[in-house]
């Protein structure tokens, strides 16, 4: 093929979309172009894939084009994120809290069971509504059964003697999942609070049961003891 009839293709050829390339090159049909444009193509073709950033290579066959991705690149050494610069304590407190997951209350929890309980390394089971799941509603039945499973779990992996049950006013779950008004919602979660005791201390012999409610109080938290009989306690 002449100099000027390879440069006239050439210059054809590069007005033709990648796609296109591709698609002339599957279709290889000699009858309509001589071989000699097909080897222009498929060097185009290969010309512009190299040069993607993608790094694509394209492997020659006779009758078929093959793209083949490029090699993973290797995974960086695993480094940790983040070390603590807390001792690990292997003392565990014989007590288990319960309580809501909303997380705006979690600092002033952990406080709470610390410093006022004296427990700071309890054993937590953070869940929507916190007692609300052990106190037997209809409403949270298929939930119910999941935390009442982890609670006995650990009551008797760990040993445990004591459950906390903590609630907190305005609590969402309530208002959302439960549809409770807010002059309805606090009676709901104190009585929630005294079923979940019950519940809880069939779990081991000698349990202590013990509740709280926690309210706002402009950017502080107040903790409330909620009285429970004897009888939600053991």
């Amino acid at each position: 093929m002449a100099a000027s009839s390879r440069d006239a293709i050439l210059r054809r050829l590069k007005e033709l979309s990648t796609e296109s390339l591709m698609e002339m090159l599957r279709q290889r049909d000699t009858s309509k172009w001589r071989e000699e444009v097909f080897e222009i193509a498929q060097r185009l073709l290969e010309e512009r894939q190299t040069g993607r950033s993608s790094g694509r290579t394209v492997s020659r066959a006779p009758h078929a084009v093959v793209v083949t991705p490029p090699a993973p690149a290797p995974e960086p050494p695993v480094s940790p994120v983040h070390t603590s610069a807390t001792a690990f304590d292997e003392a565990r407190a014989d007590a288990l809290a319960v309580y809501c997951s909303d997380g705006r209350f979690d600092p002033h929890f952990d406080r709470f069971l610390a410093e006022t309980l004296n427990t700071p390394h309890c054993d937590r089971l953070a869940v929507p509504g916190g007692p609300a799941l052990l106190a037997g509603r209809l409403a949270s039945y298929w939930e119910s059964s999941g935390v009442e499973n982890q609670v006995r779990f650990l009551v008797e992996a760990h040993t445990l003697r004591r459950v906390v049950l903590l609630v907190h006013e305005d609590c969402g779950y309530y208002r959302h999942k439960l549809g409770l008004r807010e002059a309805a919602l606090e009676q709901a979660q104190r009585e929630d609070v005294a079923h979940a005791a019950r519940r809880v201390a069939r779990l081991a012999e000698g349990m202590r049961v013990t509740g709280f409610m926690a309210r706002r109080r402009e950017d502080k938290v107040v903790f409330e003891i909620i009285p429970l009989a004897e009888t939600d306690t053991r």
